[in-house]
């Protein structure tokens, strides 16, 4: 098994050690580990020469340079035509894996949604994913879309980090919110691949949407802290998301829910 890593930040960083086989992997900015090159997506020579290895699969796990429209389409629009255009002209056919967003969804109610959700995304962020998710289904390549919630864990920390030092939260307490913890969706991705015959999309969240209200009063009480004051919003707002698919392939969380993930029972109080 030959496994190309299109962007090698943290969540490729902790799928690398769970795949089989030879690992290559690319990103813009070097890094130490000898099968990790400083190559950028979109320099069609440097990719073409690279895919002559012919990897049985490819995971990508991009990032924009900007939160921009114009950083969205360079950093998912662009590299994903570029690299189903240099398959083509090789022929080359591997099981490709795209790590998405749910951004995709831009239901704004509290609505429940799964796969079969009809996907309007209401900012170009979302847009741009699903232009990018649409470039490769169309390609008649085999092709997982995994679209993550909200990823958190250890360098991701800023609500708890928020509530204990009292910073004032800007957005609405009473909004759905979806998580995955970033070890669980490293955990995700490597039982994606090893399926024999997946589903085209998966969502990639844990198993308890909450408000975000509901987390915050969590934290404050583990830290011995009053909870930070809010903006006032729209009540019941954002989404819920549904992992029944996730889960009947197998899969199974280490962090099912928030509550695991930040580790309530193990936070030191300010």
């Amino acid at each position: 098994m030959k496994t190309l890593l299109i962007g090698f930040g943290d969540l490729a960083q902790r799928l690398q050690p769970l795949l089989p086989g030879d690992i290559v992997a690319i990103r813009r900015s070097p890094r130490p580990e000898p099968f990790c090159r400083q190559l950028d997506a979109l320099d069609a020579a440097a990719m073409g020469a690279l895919l002559e290895q012919r990897f049985d699969q490819i995971v990508v796990t991009l990032t924009p340079s900007e939160r921009s429209d114009e950083g969205y389409r360079r950093a998912y629009v662009e590299p994903m035509a570029l690299l189903v255009e240099l398959l083509a002209q090789r022929q080359l056919r591997p099981r490709i894996l795209f790590v998405s967003s749910t951004a995709v969804y831009g239901q704004n109610q509290g609505e429940w949604l799964d796969e079969t959700s009809i996907v309007a995304p209401s900012q170009f962020n979302g847009v741009r994913l699903l232009e990018a998710e649409g470039i490769l289904l169309n390609a008649g390549l085999e092709v997982i879309i995994a679209r993550f919630s909200g990823i958190y864990g250890p360098g991701r920390a800023r609500l708890v980090e928020q509530v204990r030092h009292g910073i004032p939260i800007s957005r609405n307490l009473l909004a759905y919110s979806n998580r995955i913890h970033v070890d669980d969706g490293a955990s995700a991705v490597a039982h994606l691949l090893q399926l024999e015959a997946p589903e085209s999309h998966y969502l990639v969240t844990d198993s308890e949407p909450v408000l975000l209200g509901e987390v915050v009063r969590a934290l404050a009480t583990a830290l011995q802290r009053p909870a930070p004051s809010a903006s006032a919003g729209a009540p019941f707002s954002g989404k819920r998301l549904r992992n029944t698919r996730l889960l009947a392939s197998g899969f199974r969380f280490r962090y099912p829910s928030w509550r695991e993930g930040y580790g309530l029972d193990k936070l030191q109080p300010s």
